[in-house]
């Protein structure tokens, strides 16, 4: 599978010559307009960059990443199936320290969605569901990653480990990972350096020479990475990750791995202050000159700058890195290409009633007041004049024919938590310093408040702010005085049991409280407060803006986003 990658990647080693795309907040958009196509290619270029990107963005390519495990050896050691005395030492050892029975339990556990059974949508390269091949990505779970290193299977996880969501048993490419816990499983393989040494587990079981050095390569790797446990499973940690584990470097321009620093880390308040965010859907970058939920990013590709950050927190020497990133520059375009061009699910791909004339009311109260932060939408039901109503379907009646979000990304502080963005600052410095940030021209700039996203897909986005504070439109509709302290969130397998069609998002917890798979989010928690987004949004001189009639109109127009 990795060489049939390689010859892809050579096959469009010359299509990108012709147009280099501004990564920086001073690029204009024009209103109304997308980067869907971000290198300007021609159609079957474009389809076939697209095509490459995806395979890449579920097949990690960064193969000397700094964290790779032995497969068939933690595939045995999961299953407690280590032959030999040493083997009954380590198997005992692994009842203590795994929760899991096998490597599937573990891909469950770490979030990932399995690969489904049908795959109806291969032949548009653009639709959220499409998906590679099985045989190709040689994995039962989107986001694992195997591949040989040294004669042997190796596993580590691609984007898609926080960045494939399933809704409602279709994995959605693009889409946030409802409970990611990628960052946690690194916490655990940090926790098992300090355990088990490489030369214990050698004699334990004799290890074959790959095998060896992959465990070597990874404990040496786990030395320069500190982790932090997210403060709730719907959350990823990795700003603090990055910033605590460039803490354990030295502050040079290829923050240098030093034992010196690893055992003494410089201090950072991302040790006790709480960072922690959702994963950001894909589908929105298009619309965007400015990355992240806080817009810190101000410049610099954020695919380049994603692998950056990745491999800091999976504790790669930067230099080896960097050769890495000059011999392979058509997979970050690949891979830019389909992260730009990914669209979202839509409500009428699983559900089948919508109500357009409540919508449109919706519409126009939308128009009146949110528009002037999340952009407008155009929608195809508004050129009555140009559509044959009685025959359309609802599927092209609801079509948005287009976005006009602003020309450069904003950031406004509307009152949401602010622990995220306050965050930023203590690993801005380390960053931006490095050689490949400048190199690549990678800039974080801190800011104070967060984007307001555009509001495609909205409706697949729940639970809702940066945070996942709000668990549903309806309590996002509600003033913030007036919200749900806490709220219980599950896994959205079933449309009809894990999801209020009316109020979109997470049933009431009164319908889950028999759950035991349902997991308590509590807004009194530092860094999951769900106040904000209402002074002069829903209420204004101490009066609601919008009646309860009104708010179902604009949740109808929402839904077909």
């Amino acid at each position: 599978m990795f060489y049939l990658l390689v010859i892809l990647s050579l096959s469009t080693s010359n299509i990108f010559a012709s147009y280099t795309p501004n990564f920086t907040d001073r690029f204009v958009l024009q209103k109304g307009k997308s980067r869907e196509n971000i290198y300007k290619l021609d159609p079957v270029s474009h389809r076939m960059a697209v095509s490459i990107g995806r395979q890449h963005a579920l097949s990690y390519p960064v193969k000397i990443t700094g964290l790779k495990l032995p497969y068939d050896f933690l595939s045995d050691a999961l299953k407690r199936e280590i032959k030999g005395p040493g083997g009954n030492i380590l198997n005992q050892f692994m009842k203590q320290f795994s929760p899991w029975q096998d490597i599937e339990d573990m891909y469950d556990w770490l979030g990932l969605s399995k690969y489904p059974n049908f795959n109806d949508t291969t032949t548009n390269v653009f639709s959220p569901y499409a998906l590679p091949d099985k045989n190709v990505l040689g994995v039962n779970y989107l986001g694992a990653t195997i591949f040989y290193s040294g004669g042997e299977r190796a596993l580590t996880f691609s984007c898609g480990a926080c960045h494939v969501g399933n809704l409602f048993g279709r994995p959605v490419v693009g889409l946030s990972t409802r409970f990611p816990r990628a960052f946690d499983f690194i916490g655990m393989g940090v926790k098992a350096r300090s355990i088990m040494k490489p030369r214990i587990l050698d004699k334990l079981i004799h290890l074959n020479e790959s095998e060896r050095e992959m465990i070597s390569d990874n404990f040496e790797s786990l030395k320069y990475i500190k982790t932090k446990k997210t403060i709730h499973p719907s959350l990823d940690s990795s700003l603090a990750i990055v910033g605590l584990s460039l803490s354990k470097r030295k502050p040079d321009a290829y923050a240098s791995r030093d034992p010196k620093h690893a055992r003494v880390p410089r201090p950072n308040p991302l040790n006790h202050q709480p960072v922690d965010s959702k994963p950001s859907v894909w589908w929105n970058l298009k619309y965007k000159t400015r990355w992240l939920s806080d817009g810190s990013v101000v410049s610099g590709n954020p695919i380049f700058t994603n692998i950056l950050w990745n491999e800091i927190g999976r504790g790669v020497d930067l230099k080896t890195l960097e050769h890495w990133l000059k011999t392979n520059n058509d997979i970050i375009r690949n891979l830019t290409s389909f992260v730009f061009a990914t669209r979202s699910p839509r409500w009428t791909d699983f559900f089948s009633t919508l109500d357009i004339a409540k919508a449109e009311k919706g519409r126009k109260l939308f128009n009146t007041g949110c528009n002037g932060c999340h952009g407008t939408y155009v929608k195809n039901w508004q050129y009555i004049n140009q559509i044959n109503w009685a025959t359309s379907p609802i599927e092209k009646l609801t079509e948005t024919k287009s976005v006009i979000y602003h020309e450069r990304t904003p950031v406004v502080d509307v009152g949401t938590d602010p622990n995220r963005y306050k965050g930023t600052k203590y690993f801005a410095d380390d960053l931006n310093r490095l050689h490949l940030s400048k190199k690549f021209n990678t800039k974080v700039k801190p800011q104070v408040g967060y984007v307001p996203p555009p509001l495609v897909g909205i409706w697949a986005r729940w639970p809702y702010f940066h945070n996942n504070s709000v668990p549903s439109l309806c309590e996002l509709l509600t003033p913030d005085t007036e919200r749900k302290t806490s709220y219980l969130g599950v896994k959205a397998k079933n449309k009809t049991r894990d999801f209020d069609v009316d109020c979109v998002g997470y049933p009431h917890p009164s319908k889950l409280t028999d759950r035991i798979d349902a997991i308590k989010y509590d807004s009194s928690n530092e860094g999951m407060s769900n106040s904000g987004h209402t002074e002069g949004i829903l209420i204004r001189n101490g009066q609601e803006l919008y009646t309860k009639q009104q708010k179902t109109e604009l949740i109808e127009f929402l839904k077909t986003l």
